[in-house]
């Protein structure tokens, strides 16, 4: 999905993430705040996020919900 669709499933749902793959800590991973602003939360520290040109061109988003645990990558 793109990041206008990926903003739009998370928005208003604190417990749904947009991430690009791999996924944190190497690329961005998305919330939004009850306000509506767009964090970064890769690190464990939100702050403002500032897409980059390459965030917009991306169509491989995924929207992860927090609540429900999700296997190690790798885990055979």
């Amino acid at each position: 999905m793109t990041i206008i669709e990926a903003l739009r499933a998370i928005a208003g749902n604190p417990k749904l993430l947009a991430v690009l793959p791999p996924g944190p800590p190497d690329q961005p991973a998305l919330i939004t705040t009850p306000g509506m602003r767009v964090m970064d939360v890769r690190n464990g520290k939100p702050r403002d996020y500032t897409p980059k040109y390459s965030d917009y061109m991306s169509i491989q988003w995924e929207v992860i919900d927090m609540s429900v645990q999700r296997p190690a990558r790798g885990a055979a």
